[in-house]
């Protein structure tokens, strides 16, 4: 039996829950789901006066997210190794100067002699 509870410390790797994408991925993709959904009911409840309508959007817009969402990932994660759009993102965010995640070295190597 401590074989089983050692082990699960040992997997370094989220698994895989819905459309290829693991926890984490479903997460953001319900959170911007949800974000878009706000913006298109206050625009559709501003035009037709159907308040009411914002709480459903966010709703669909959520389910939207991570169904159509994790579709387009799972066709853009084929053949690509584990957490590569993750640091895809980091390095951006490190490039910008939000983060200061990655050493960066800028000039020439050269082997003395």
């Amino acid at each position: 039996m401590a074989l089983l509870k050692d082990t699960a410390h040992r997997i370094d790797k989220d698994p895989v829950l819905f459309l290829g994408c693991s926890g984490t991925e479903i997460f953001s993709l319900a959170i911007a789901g949800a974000l878009a959904g706000i913006v298109l009911g206050i625009i559709v409840g501003s035009v037709t006066g159907w308040w009411f309508l914002i709480l459903p959007s966010i709703f669909i817009g959520a389910f939207a997210g991570v169904y159509k969402g994790g579709k387009a990932m799972m066709h853009k994660k084929e053949g690509k190794p584990e957490g590569y759009y993750g640091k895809i993102i980091l390095s951006y965010l490190s490039d910008q100067g939000f983060l200061n995640l990655f050493v960066k070295r800028s000039g020439y190597w050269s082997i003395r002699k």
